[in-house]
């Protein structure tokens, strides 16, 4: 049994689309066949690349990306003729991972201080490369999902636009039964943020919907709220009687 516990659920602040980590991941949907190639940096550093083959008849609807499994290493020279990376020294390969068109890539974090930036590009039919996500700035139809575990008062920016509101997450209430995920709730975001004042519970997701091009989350942590039991010890000096 691991029995490791994520330090950084809990102290990551601000949850920001444009610096991915535990708290929160981006989703991105591919709807053409194709060959792409994904390239992850960490504090704007390289750490790694992945490959995705998208084809028209692949039933796979998503591709999960681990971020947090990219450490740096040596920078990859070439490229497999099946798709593949290849390590400098061409002793190690990455399969790509398949995708059947239409599905989405999903970059997410298990695990780590965070922090990555992802962009991903379609491989051209004479090998050049044409932009096609960057996770700084989010467009139509991608998603950026957010899950907050310490309660208290965000506040939610659009880093680009410079829309905002609030987000409060409850003090858990004694359990009465088994644990029961709440439902996440479903955010637009075109030049506005479309709820506001959201209550929430820990662990309950928001899922912004980018519903136009041009988007930065970011999701940080105003006020604490440690329960109850949070007031404030006191003492007395005893050498004052």
């Amino acid at each position: 049994m691991n029995s490791a516990i994520n330090t950084y659920a809990f102290n990551q602040n601000p949850v920001e689309s444009a610096a991915l980590g535990v708290l929160g991941f981006t989703v991105h949907q591919i709807k053409t066949a194709g060959d792409y190639v994904g390239t992850v940096l960490q504090n704007g550093n390289y750490v790694g690349k992945f490959w995705i083959a998208v084809v028209d008849k692949d039933r796979a609807t998503q591709a999960d990306i681990d971020l947090s499994t990219f450490a740096p290493a040596p920078t990859v020279t070439n490229e497999c003729c099946d798709g593949a990376a290849a390590s400098s020294n061409g002793t190690t390969a990455t399969p790509a991972l398949q995708l059947g068109a239409g599905g989405y890539a999903v970059l997410y974090a298990s695990n780590g201080a965070g922090n990555y930036q992802v962009t991903i590009d379609e491989k051209n039919a004479d090998g050049s490369l044409k932009a096609v996500f960057d996770s700084t700035t989010l467009n139509t139809d991608d998603m950026f999902v957010v899950t907050l575990i310490r309660p208290g008062r965000y506040r939610i920016d659009d880093t680009v636009t410079g829309a905002s509101t609030h987000a409060t997450v409850a003090y858990p209430p004694e359990p009465d039964g088994p644990f029961v995920q709440p439902q996440a709730i479903s955010i637009d975001v075109t030049n506005t943020i479309s709820q506001s004042e959201l209550q929430l519970l820990p662990t309950q997701g928001m899922i912004f919907n980018m519903k136009s091009d041009g988007h930065a989350i970011s999701v940080s942590l105003e006020t604490p709220d440690d329960g109850p039991g949070a007031q404030s010890i006191r003492w007395n000096n005893p050498a004052e009687g």
